[in-house]
């Protein structure tokens, strides 16, 4: 069965568990203290950075009502403040006995599996070290245990938002395509296709619409030469396409201004209202929140549940 690059012929019966915050609530001794530090890339924009402190006072306000972690700090991997290392060291002032670390990347990339997790003190490479070194990077040096977690593409979420996106936009299925631009390295090509496959399966079955293609465009740089082919192959065949953009801090809309910026010859092939692009990044999606606790809530269950065995 061929899920992109053509038309699905088929669809998928069955609906993923939705996130249920507070069926995994953390069991901790009386003496136990636990933190969880929520890491973003960081960027040289302001405006971006402040969305990512803005998402960790609302998953902060969320686990008071919910009283399943003791203290809850944000770090920034490069280019902002604070630090990894920072939000660690704060963590442990607070008395955290133990840390559960959430990259919040949208998919598994070079900086989730080396550069994350080095900065956190956890892991060793010669190469993460030296770029950590390079970048200006501080690493840390962890006083208690850390659990690092996977990225945000483990369970429903980036389907339940991309059939939002596509939903907001949709009007007559039948007739209509939808394009998922994406970015991440191109060593972990394969693996992150094979995320999308998947990701198109599910919104394909509850969306009604068949057609499904996506294109890597960097943060917008690459629109032009491999957004722009894959989204006029599909208008042959289609009264319209929906661009939806899998980014954490950037809509489908703002991809193609940066774009438009760089070449006018997007405002000439992209005018009409053949194209709609979404104008949602994922940090602004509402159940993001629960999600990220729910998912350091399990890992910090399977860690407790561990450790009482020893």
């Amino acid at each position: 069965m061929h899920i992109a690059r053509r038309q699905l012929l088929s669809t998928v019966t069955g609906m993923l568990t939705s996130v249920q915050v507070g069926a995994h609530v953390v069991a901790s001794s009386p003496n136990e203290r636990l933190g969880l530090l929520l890491v973003a890339h960081g960027s040289r924009r302001a405006q971006w950075n402040e969305k990512a402190l803005s998402l960790a006072e609302k998953v902060r306000g969320r686990i008071r009502e919910l009283g399943v972690f003791d203290s809850v700090e944000l770090g920034f991997m490069e280019f902002a403040e604070p630090t990894i290392a920072d939000s660690l060291t704060r963590l442990e002032q607070a008395g955290c006995t133990r840390i559960v670390a959430v990259p919040i990347f949208v998919m598994v990339g070079h900086h989730s599996l080396f550069d994350v997790p080095a900065a956190l003190g956890i892991y060793y490479s010669r190469h993460a070290m030296e770029h950590l070194e390079q970048e200006g990077i501080p690493i840390a040096k962890p006083r208690v245990p850390i659990l690092y977690t996977s990225t945000l593409d483990d369970g429903d979420l980036l389907e339940r938002f991309t059939l939002q996106e596509i939903q907001q936009l949709s009007s007559e299925p039948k007739d209509e395509g939808v394009i998922i631009l994406f970015h991440g390295d191109a060593e972990l090509r394969p693996m992150i296709e094979k995320r999308l496959r998947d990701l198109v399966i599910w919104c394909s079955s509850r969306s009604g619409i068949s057609y499904f293609d996506y294109a890597h465009v960097g943060i917008g740089q690459g629109l032009e030469h491999h957004g722009l082919p894959v989204i006029l192959n599909a208008l042959k065949h289609l009264a319209r396409v929906l661009v939806v953009g899998l980014y954490l801090g950037l809509s489908a809309q703002s991809i193609l201004n940066y774009a438009r910026s760089k070449s006018e010859k997007l405002f000439n092939e992209l005018a009409g209202s053949r194209v709609l692009f979404s104008t949602s990044a994922l940090i602004d999606f509402p159940p993001l929140v629960d999600f990220v606790i729910e998912h350091a809530s399990r890992a910090a269950n399977l860690a407790t549940h561990c450790c009482s065995k020893k």
